[in-house]
């Protein structure tokens, strides 16, 4: 189920960089397909938002019954990832997508994500998802299988 939800952070995230780009184009007056490595610079964007998204523990399911520090956790995420996206764009100008066009495609990763994880809880409790199992024993490690399972 985590597969899932790296997955479709990862489409959002894809998806909310090209509706920026389509917005705004990278330069001024030049279509995005006429830039200089057109697919690097999204695509860093891209990797950069997923890796924050990971290391700040965005992928643990856990997470998301705690919609409060979910929410919290995903604004430090992009805080992070938008510093880490300033530094990429000072060590590589070459690089770098206009201000508008990450400005938005941020704000659309945050809305898109935040809703799709307020949406996966209930869509993970969906009856085609669940499993029965059987747990055999009543000692301390059947409570803390029957413990984690629930969780």
């Amino acid at each position: 189920m985590s597969y899932i939800l790296a997955l479709v952070d990862g489409i959002l995230v894809l998806g909310s960089v090209l509706v920026a780009v389509s917005i705004y184009p990278m330069g001024r007056y030049s279509p995005f397909l006429a830039e200089p490595y057109p697919i690097l610079k999204v695509m860093i964007v891209v990797f950069v938002a997923e890796v924050t998204l990971y290391y700040l523990e965005l992928m643990d399911l856990k997470l998301l019954r705690h919609r409060i520090r979910m929410s919290v956790q995903l604004l430090k995420a992009f805080g992070v990832c938008s510093l880490t996206l300033v530094v990429i764009y000072f060590m590589f100008p070459h690089i770098a997508m206009s201000h508008r066009t990450l400005f938005v495609s941020l704000a659309l990763m945050f809305v898109l994500t935040f809703s799709w994880r307020l949406i996966y809880p209930w869509i993970a409790n969906n009856s085609l998802f669940r499993e029965r199992i059987l747990i055999v024993g009543t000692g301390d490690l059947a409570r803390q299988i029957y413990k984690d399972i629930g969780e």
